[in-house]
């Protein structure tokens, strides 16, 4: 996913079907963490930073990662 510099962004995120570690969706760099039990979703709402760059997430333990890049 990519977004631009200084941006409002809002995530819709669903778990169709994730167990465990998965269920919890963590940004570290905006301290935040959202636990979204199977079948629900959770909204998540931040101010891209003004620089470019990446912002990861992953689960609870690290073990599932992805980026956000802000460019």
């Amino acid at each position: 996913m990519t977004v631009k510099t200084g941006s409002k962004v809002d995530l819709q995120i669903e778990n169709k079907e994730g167990y465990g570690c998965i269920q919890a969706f963590t940004v570290p760099s905006f301290n935040y963490q959202q636990v979204i039990p199977i079948g629900q979703t959770a909204k998540f709402s931040f101010t891209a930073p003004d620089s470019p760059g990446e912002i990861p997430f992953m689960c609870s333990m690290g073990m599932y990662r992805g980026v956000i890049r802000v460019i």
